[in-house]
This record gives C-alpha cells, sequence and structure tokens, in this order.
C-alpha cells in the first residue's frame, strides 16, 4: 500500500508496510459461518503477519448453518466448531454478533469504525 502525503503542489509518496507489529492489518470478516471463521483462522494463524480480525454477523450466535441447520444424527459434521472456537479464542479476533448487518454493501463507515485494510 502507498501513502500519500501532500506538501504544497509537490505529492510525497512513501511505502507504508501493512501487517507488522507497529501497522497490524485489520481484516473485516462479515458472516460468522464456517467461511467466515476459516478466513479468519487462516490469517490469525500467519506467525509472520500482524493481523486484526473484526467479525461481524447479523445473528446473535456464531458458527451459521453448522451449528443451527446440521441435523441432530450428523454429529461428525458439529465436530468441526472446536475448530471454530479455537479460532474465537484468538485476542486478535473481535467479533460484533448481533447486530441487523445484511450485506457488506450496507455498512457505513461507522459500522466498521476504524476502517479496516480489507474485507472478506
Amino acid at each position: 500500500m502507498t501513502a500519500v502525503r501532500f506538501m504544497g503542489a509537490a505529492i510525497i509518496s512513501r511505502r507504508v508496510s501493512i501487517g507488522t507489529f507497529d501497522n497490524p492489518l485489520r481484516v473485516a470478516v462479515v458472516g460468522s459461518g464456517p467461511a467466515g471463521f476459516y478466513a479468519a483462522g487462516h490469517l490469525l494463524a500467519d506467525k509472520e503477519l500482524a493481523v486484526e480480525v473484526d467479525m461481524f454477523d447479523r445473528l446473535p450466535t456464531p458458527f451459521g448453518l453448522v451449528r443451527a441447520g446440521v441435523a441432530p444424527d450428523h454429529p461428525k459434521i458439529k465436530n468441526v466448531i472446536r475448530r471454530y472456537e479455537k479460532t474465537a479464542g484468538f485476542d486478535k479476533l473481535r467479533q460484533d454478533l448481533g447486530r441487523m448487518i445484511e450485506a457488506v454493501a450496507s455498512f457505513t463507515a461507522a459500522d466498521i469504525q476504524p476502517l479496516p485494510d480489507a474485507a472478506e
């Protein structure tokens, strides 16, 4: 990413490293179902990347249909929740669950302030 600083009529461009301890990558993940947790888990497990993940979902509980849509006679499928719980345990993951967020297009800057560097 390139940051631009204005000085009079001249524009000076400098390289800003994102994903460092001083400037962690901020990522918004919309949805706390399997795709959201796998994306967040992959980012948070990367030891070479300083990242903070904000996870948004309109439902008040995480894990999507794995929690609510898997039939009781398929308990092995629900075992994946253990992996999601491990991801949820990262201190760099913040969850904002239960707000009426319908789609990425409906986000305002106030919804995801300060604005992340990327959204999944």
